[in-house]
C-alpha cells in the first residue's frame, strides 16, 4: 500500500494549487476533468482520507463509468476494508479489461484473495508478475495467495524472492508469514 501512497503523492503534485482548492472547498463552478477528480481522489487517500477518497471515486464512477484508475483505487479501497467485495470484484475486472496493467491485475488478485479465492488470486498474481517480475509486494502478494491454496513450500519461496528483491513495505509482513509457514 505504501507503493500506491508514493505514486498518489507523485500524482498529487500535478494537481495544481488552484484545483487542489477548488476540489477542497467544493467549487462546482471550477472546470476539473475526469483525470483531475481522480488525482483528488488519489491525493485523500495519500493524505490518509481513505472516506473521502472512496467518496470522490464513487461519484467520479457514478458521474463517467471510467477512468479505469478510479475503478481499480476503490475496488482496492473496498478490498483494503473487506467492504462490499462483489462491487470490489466487479469494479477490478472492468477496469482490468479497460487496462490490464500490472497495478490493476494485481488488485483484481487482491480483491479474488480477500473473497476467498486463491487459485483465481495466484492467477492473477502471475500475470501482474509477467508484466512486472521485480516487484517484491507482487511477489508477496503471490505468496501469500499460495499459502492460502496449501502450496506452502511455493508460498515461502514467493516470500523469500520477495524480500531477496529488496526493501518493500510489507517486508516484516512477508518475514511473519514465513515464520507463520515454517511452525
Amino acid at each position: 500500500q505504501e507503493v500506491h501512497r508514493h505514486r498518489h503523492r507523485q500524482l498529487a503534485h500535478e494537481v495544481a494549487e488552484e484545483d487542489q482548492a477548488a476540489l477542497q472547498h467544493g467549487d462546482q463552478d471550477h472546470p476539473i476533468g475526469a483525470g483531475r477528480r481522480h488525482l483528488a481522489a488519489q491525493l485523500a487517500l495519500s493524505s490518509g482520507q481513505q472516506e473521502d477518497a472512496e467518496r470522490r471515486l464513487r461519484e467520479l464512477i457514478g458521474v463517467a463509468p471510467g477512468p479505469a484508475g478510479a475503478m481499480n483505487d476503490l475496488a482496492w479501497i473496498l478490498a483494503s476494508n473487506g467492504e462490499d467485495l462483489d462491487t470490489a470484484l466487479r469494479l477490478a475486472e472492468r477496469a482490468h479489461q479497460l487496462q490490464a496493467s500490472a497495478d490493476v491485475t494485481d488488485t483484481l488478485g487482491y480483491v479474488h484473495l480477500r473473497r476467498g479465492d486463491a487459485a483465481a488470486a495466484v492467477k492473477r498474481f502471475e500475470e501482474a508478475l509477467a508484466l512486472r517480475p521485480k516487484d517484491p509486494t507482487l511477489r508477496y502478494h503471490l505468496g501469500l495467495a499460495l499459502a492460502k491454496t496449501g502450496n506452502r513450500e511455493k508460498a515461502m519461496a514467493a516470500l523469500r524472492e520477495a524480500i531477496d528483491l529488496g526493501p518493500f513495505p510489507e517486508s516484516d509482513a512477508a518475514k511473519q508469514e514465513i515464520a507463520r509457514l515454517e511452525q
